[in-house]
């Protein structure tokens, strides 16, 4: 079995939130976790060496597609567009 995990944290006005999301045999979950004031590293993996298998993470949903390449790519698209016009600008 081959997982990838992916944690994001962000600022969600008023708190700072982490979004795990999981990718186990062709399934996709996810779970919000907020932390309230900004985590530093030590919180952060604490959480996630002694939390991690007790958060309460979304039902799985099927994806033949991976969610975490798709985001990716998109916000690579997104960049080389605004990239291009930043360019185009210039000129």
């Amino acid at each position: 079995m081959l997982s990838q995990i992916n944690l994001t944290v962000l600022f969600n006005d008023p708190f700072w939130i982490g979004i795990f999301e999981v990718i186990e045999d062709d399934e996709y979950k996810v779970c919000k976790v907020t932390f309230g004031p900004e985590p530093k590293v030590e919180e952060t993996y604490e959480l996630i060496l002694n939390k991690f298998y007790s958060l309460n993470f979304s039902n799985p949903i099927s994806s033949d597609k991976d969610p975490l390449i798709e985001k990716k790519n998109k916000i690579q698209k997104d960049y080389k567009e605004r990239f291009k016009k930043k360019l185009l600008q210039k000129e």
